[in-house]
């Protein structure tokens, strides 16, 4: 009997400290504001990315290949010669690959019945070697100017311009701290607007990431002494570092 008494007031003290620490979790609960933050800085670019490529043809596949080496040779030099350092070019692909055609069908007479036409295999006409090259440009002003210049001496294709922020990680920073700041001013209006006061930080976390502008560029004319030149004019845009702030605040 007095062991029935016994377990029966374990039970009720247990449910009392259960039903306590249910009450206190939700007390604790009410007495938290969870905000989120926003933060963006923009940044001018100050590095660029250029990638373009030389592309040959010919029915031979060695005078495509030296047409090419020849070419390549030329474009790197006048790189180098503008101050492009040896390490800021780089080959990012290169291939050499045949080019096919269909061999035409012959004319045959007219037939009571038509038999099966038999499609005649490809046949090469000639090769085709595109070098592409990777060029850092540590001084945008130089970008448009570069880019004319690779294509007088011989490069044909220029297929993405990039540009960056060399300090991008300063940015992110200062973006994360507004994001901070952002969700402080937050949590202060609604605690005002519920008559609370912030008094500590229960948790916080963050992020951030970092986009680049895409290229723009066109053509604009410039006369000189000796007649008139295209030159391409490049507007880099802006850099954007944004971030996000997770906090939650404890208010009396």
């Amino acid at each position: 009997m007095k062991q029935r008494k016994l377990i029966a007031v374990f039970m009720c003290l247990a449910m009392l400290l259960t039903g306590a620490t249910v009450a206190q979790a939700a007390e604790e609960q009410q007495n938290i504001i969870e905000v989120r933050g926003e933060g963006i800085v923009d940044a001018a670019p100050d590095r660029a990315e250029l990638s373009l490529a030389i592309v040959t043809e010919s029915t031979d596949a060695g005078q495509a290949q030296a047409e090419n080496a020849e070419k390549s040779a030329r474009v790197i030099k006048a790189l180098q010669q503008k101050g492009i350092s040896e390490s800021d070019i780089q080959t990012q692909h290169y291939q050499l690959s045949p080019k096919y055609a269909q061999s035409p069908k012959p004319v045959e007479p007219a037939r009571s019945v038509q038999l099966p036409v038999k499609e005649d295999a490809p046949r090469i006409v000639g090769y085709t070697v595109r070098h592409q090259i990777r060029v850092k440009v540590k001084d945008i002003d130089m970008v448009g100017e570069l880019m004319d210049l690779a294509v007088k001496n011989g490069a044909n294709q220029i297929s993405n311009v990039s540009f960056s922020v060399s300090d991008s990680l300063n940015y992110k920073k200062q973006a994360l701290r507004q994001a901070v700041a952002d969700a402080r001013a937050k949590a202060e209006v609604l605690a005002g607007a519920l008559g609370k006061t912030i008094t500590g930080v229960q948790s916080a976390g963050g992020s951030w990431n970092e986009s680049n502008p895409g290229p723009m560029y066109y053509k604009e004319m410039a006369m000189g002494a000796g007649g008139s030149a295209m030159d391409t004019a490049i507007a880099t845009g802006m850099a954007q570092a944004r971030a996000s702030a997770n906090i939650t605040y404890l208010i009396d």
